[in-house]
């Protein structure tokens, strides 16, 4: 077994109803995250709250066990499908670039 620490990231507190909003910044943060990924050919896989930690004006991605190479990478045959993943998103099936979009879009709908 072999683990990766990368920072500590102190988590915030979730607001009171439980909803998950990112601030202006964070939504920009996140979009570079995932465009910095996407440079480099990669695919996160698994952009959801969850993974998400909000931190300041920034993010901090957390989980990047899906990560990989873009269309090469496979997405995990025992996956949730309860959860509303991108169009085309499926057990077994190729981590794509769109995938990623398609879940930041829903993530962050009012930025730019």
């Amino acid at each position: 077994m072999r683990v990766a620490v990368m920072a500590y990231v102190p988590s915030a507190s979730p607001p009171n109803d439980n909803t998950f909003s990112l601030t202006p910044e964070q939504q920009a943060a996140l979009r570079r995250a995932v465009s910095l990924l996407h440079e480099a050919d990669l695919v996160f896989g698994d952009l959801r709250e969850p993974n998400i930690i909000p931190h300041g004006n920034t993010i901090a991605l957390i989980d990047f066990e899906w990560c990989g190479p873009s269309s090469t990478a496979l997405y995990p045959t025992d996956m949730n499908l309860v959860i509303d993943w991108a169009p085309g998103v499926r057990q077994g099936g190729p981590l794509q670039k769109e995938h990623d979009l398609w879940m930041l879009e829903a993530l962050c709908p009012s930025a730019p």
